[in-house]
């Protein structure tokens, strides 16, 4: 038994003496209790009494063991009243403390503002110029939706293809943009408007702005890179426009001149620059180059090939760089930058002819608009940029472009006839201004307005006389194929000619996979099978080298074993797999994997019969959906489900009369978002009520201020660390004031001189001394405590920071230390501080290393460190010795007990002794009276007793 715990006690079944009592009959009777069973002794007091003293010392040292342990305890308690001092200087030494603001708006109804860690107290202005919205499109009504047929055809919905784009002020001027400001219009008959265009974002913004203006007579347009403004007034004198309040905005924008003829045609404010990005010219189509081999192969008339590499070329200067410095060049041949194409000169000084090819597979020539025959010893390039709002014709009907432009013929109903020469046209606003400025021989302006279709996708040219007189009539003169392959050449007699869908190409080699998804996702990397008609099989692998269009096109067509060609489809929005095995099976794709490669690519499935009787494979990004003739919007709204690029749905005007209507709605917000769509066959009467747009948002005030653009009404750090958030369009600018909002910094404060309060507090308990009931706390008297103490008082007046610093020490922010020992805060004073000098209350807390929190940090690690701070090493230290009490306490209870057994052992004995003497008096007792006989018995055993005893 532990003598810790208990005195010793005799073990009584130990020895047999102890636990039996003879009796007269020798029987053995069992007893329980520590009482000798023959002696009547109680051993077990005696062996109490007897290790007494021995066990006084163990109850000694368990007693100094409770003390230790008690110290222990109040050590961490103090250390873990430091942790939270420790986690409030955290907070303090992080800059985010300081870095929270808040923001008041002086419309709160125009926008909303909040502030990050990154802003900067100050007044800012912004001004909501539009709102963001999604492009929804409603069909005509239907009788209803489940029931009423639609008739056969094609439905193509896509998200390219527009010939109409605005042209944005930021790509004028070779993407320097505009000075958004304000000019002045004077006319001929001497009327002036005042115009602000600094809420402009587009030219069509400039032109709108000017044409409505109400006051001088002019109307504005655009004529390849110019603006021309033309004079409707009727006066004598000059037409002019100039800059107005120091603004340059008029000279941005080409037209501050003069005129005295009524029209001012501006300079070239739009066409490539050296840092036009590549990804903006060919209609944003960009240029392929395959990776690092050589692009382009430039014969010189000497007969010397320049293999030109444009890896790593982002801009047009580049390409002019990696030109002119081809290996072997040297100077023979110069490219330059020249009414914004390419001119490349040939000084070699041979007889033969300079020409520019492809190589490697690459697509840059035409691209580049190189692909023209050389004049003399100059290539002069085709413009890398179409006009204003306009597109490239070498891009139309699915890139394969104009095959000779030409002299076209025009007649309106009244039967005025003009002849306009487009030889050398480039874009499509030429042949629109061509047509809409024809006159006759005797300069009579006819009857014509040429002007993208509602759709969007196409022209339009109609006869606005009213007459019927005549035939409307739009036809190539000579060799000219322009208006037949712009699909407007007519003879009839109707009033106006649509060309349709003209295929604008916006798929190309160059191409990224990373938007060709559906919905504009990535195409993710796999495996597809591509079997021929002949069953001959290949396996195209998609890998993270895989980039382009153009990429899959190499992939496809060096792929060994099928008979395969892959190309840029015919509609200018995809690719085509081309089966030229002449087998009698049909080309199939299949996946390889599960990652729905081929799906993505949109090649996965069955080819069909071309008009060659090849079986072939489209991608598309466009989606046609086939309408069949039992088809109702029900059924429509089904398939076009599938497209990813809107969702449809059907809705009711709640009209008894044809309410029900096809929607279809963008599957992402602005103008991102924009699809077009063309019917074929069918005449569902779709048109565009809601338009694709981005917001909008006026950042700054004057001729620096920038407009910003979003696919939603959130702008996400608009200016540093502020988020704006539109709610309407604002008539005026906003102002949103941003101040520091101090509650953290005030929280932070509060929170330290609080838990550094409960330090001192749960300190000065735990070392006090009650002189009333001459009682000691368990660290009365602890110089590690002390010491502690000392340490961090000392940090309350000791200076931080920089001499010149309105704040070096705690008390200059209301901190002051009390008799007491504890500290007291002046919210006054610190608020005063926070106002006043907040850079030095930033400063005071978070100069790393010797700024406020980092020193007193290093303070506490010092004290509260679990290996070496002090608090730790005095722990350690008890640790110790009441390890070494322990260790005494085993000896002494090994002592005890080797006592108690000692004792138990000869108090056993003792019994034993004691029982054999009962015994043996018995024994004797029984033998007298056999000496005794007769009637002498008696006296004899009487005589026989006395004499023994």
């Amino acid at each position: 038994m532990s003598a810790i715990s208990s005195s010793p006690t005799v073990s009584t079944a130990s020895n047999p003496a102890l636990t039996t009592a003879s009796s007269s009959t020798g029987t053995v009777a069992p007893i329980q209790s520590s009482v000798g069973p023959v002696s009547g002794i109680n051993y077990q007091t005696l062996i109490t009494d007897l290790v007494a003293s021995q066990q006084q010392q163990v109850t000694d040292l368990q007693n100094d063991i409770q003390t230790q342990t008690t110290q222990q305890g109040d050590y961490q308690t103090l250390a873990a009243n430091l942790t939270t001092l420790a986690t409030s200087l955290q907070t303090l030494g992080t800059g985010s403390t300081y870095q929270n603001y808040q923001v008041q708006m002086s419309d709160p109804t125009q926008l909303s503002v909040t502030a990050t860690s990154g802003a900067s107290p100050g007044s800012y202005q912004f001004q909501a110029l539009q709102l963001a919205s999604t492009q929804v499109s409603l069909s005509q009504g239907f009788a209803n939706s489940g029931q009423q047929t639609l008739g056969a055809g094609t439905l193509t919905i896509s998200s390219g293809g527009g010939l109409a784009q605005p042209t944005l002020l930021d790509a004028l001027n070779g993407d320097q943009g505009v000075q958004l400001g304000s000019l002045q219009i004077t006319d001929a008959a001497g009327h002036t408007a005042n115009i602000n265009l600094s809420n402009s974002y587009t030219v069509n913004d400039v032109l709108d702005a000017i044409n409505s203006n109400g006051v001088a007579d002019v109307t504005a347009s655009t004529d390849g890179g110019h603006l021309v403004l033309t004079d409707t007034s009727g006066g004598s004198g000059s037409l002019s426009v100039a800059n107005l309040n120091g603004d340059q905005t008029a000279t941005d924008l080409g037209i501050a001149e003069s005129s005295s003829n009524g029209t001012i045609t501006g300079q070239d404010v739009y066409q490539a620059a050296t840092s036009t990005v590549l990804s903006q010219i060919n209609d944003g189509n960009g240029i392929y180059t395959n990776g690092s081999s050589p692009a382009l192969a430039i014969t010189l008339s000497s007969g010397t090939t320049l293999n030109v590499s444009l890896n790593g070329a982002s801009t047009v200067g580049d390409v002019l760089n990696d030109i002119n410095n081809a290996t072997g060049n040297n100077g023979s041949l110069v490219a330059s930058l020249e009414n914004g194409g390419i001119q490349l000169t040939d000084n070699s000084g041979g007889s033969g002819t300079l020409t520019v090819a492809d190589e490697n597979g690459a697509s840059a020539a035409e691209a580049l608009g190189l692909n023209v025959a050389a004049s003399g010893n100059t290539i002069s390039g085709q413009p890398l940029l179409a006009g204003i709002n306009s597109v490239l014709l070498r891009n139309l009907n699915g890139g394969a472009g104009i095959t000779q432009t030409g002299q076209i013929q025009l007649q309106d109903r009244t039967g005025q006839t003009a002849t306009i020469d487009l030889t050398g046209a480039e874009s499509l606003d030429q042949v629109i201004n061509a047509i809409n400025s024809a006159t006759t021989t005797g300069g009579q302006k006819l009857d014509l307005t040429a002007q993208v279709d509602s759709s969007g996708t196409g022209i339009e040219v109609t006869d606005t006389s009213g007459s019927t007189a005549d035939n409307l009539v739009i036809q190539d003169v000579g060799s000219s194929t322009l208006a037949t392959q712009l699909g407007i050449a007519t003879n009839s007699a109707t009033s106006s000619v649509d060309s349709g869908n003209l295929n604008l190409q916006y798929v190309n080699d160059a191409t990224s996979l990373s938007t060709y998804a559906p919905g504009g996702g990535a195409v993710p990397q796999g495996s597809f099978t591509i079997t021929d008609s002949a069953g001959h099989q290949a396996t195209i692998s998609i890998t993270n080298a895989t980039k382009t269009v153009g990429d899959v096109l190499q992939l496809i067509n060096s792929a060994s074993g099928i008979d395969v060609h892959a190309q840029l489809n015919s509609t200018g929005d995809g690719f085509s797999l081309i089966d030229e095995a002449g087998g009698t099976g049909q080309l199939a794709v299949t996946e390889s994997d599960s990652n729905n490669t081929a799906v993505d690519l949109g090649i996965a499935g069955t080819g069909a019969a071309n008009g060659n009787g090849q079986s072939q494979i489209n991608s598309r990004q466009a989606t046609v959906i086939n309408i069949t003739s039992t088809d109702t919007l029900d059924n429509l709204v089904n398939k076009i489900g599938q497209t990813g690029l809107v969702s449809a749905s059907v809705i009711s005007d709640g009209s008894p009369y044809d309410p029900d209507h096809l929607a279809l709605t963008s599957t992402t917000p602005g103008q991102a978002g924009q699809f077009f769509i063309s019917e074929t066959g069918v005449s569902l009467g779709l048109q565009t009520t809601t338009s694709a747009q981005n917001a909008l948002l006026r950042v700054g005030t004057g001729s620096n201020a920038i407009i910003q653009s979003s696919s939603t009404n959130t702008f996400n750090n608009a200016l540093p660390g502020l988020n704006v958030q539109l709610q309407s369009v604002g008539a005026s600018p906003d102002t949103a004031t941003v101040s520091q909002d101090t509650t953290s910094i005030t929280t932070a404060i509060q929170s330290f001189v609080t838990n550094y309060n409960n330090f001192i507090t749960q300190a000065q308990t735990l070392t006090a001394f009650d002189a009333t009931t001459d009682t000691a706390a368990p660290l009365e008297g602890s110089p590690t405590v002390a010491r502690a103490e000392t340490e961090l008082n000392s940090l309350i007046t000791q200076p931080f920071g920089s001499s010149g610093s309105a704040v070096q020490t705690l008390v200059d922010l209301g901190i002051t230390v009390n008799s007491d020992g504890s500290l007291s805060l002046s919210q006054s004073q610190l608020q005063t501080e926070l106002q006043n000098n907040p850079q030095s209350v930033t400063s005071f807390f978070t100069t790393a290393t010797t700024g406020f929190a980092a020193v007193a940090q290093s303070a506490l690690t010092g004290i509260t460190d679990p290996n070496s701070g002090t608090f730790s090493l005095a722990s350690n230290t008890l640790q110790d010795s009441i390890n070494g009490y322990q260790e005494r306490i085993t000896e002494l209870n090994q002592i005890l007990t080797n006592q108690e057994q000692q004792l138990t052992n000869t108090f056993a004995n003792l019994e034993t002794f004691i029982s054999q003497m009962q015994e043996q008096s018995n024994l004797i007792s029984q033998i007298l009276p056999l000496n005794t006989s007769g009637s002498s018995s008696s006296s004899s055993s009487s005589s026989s007793k006395s004499t023994l005893l």
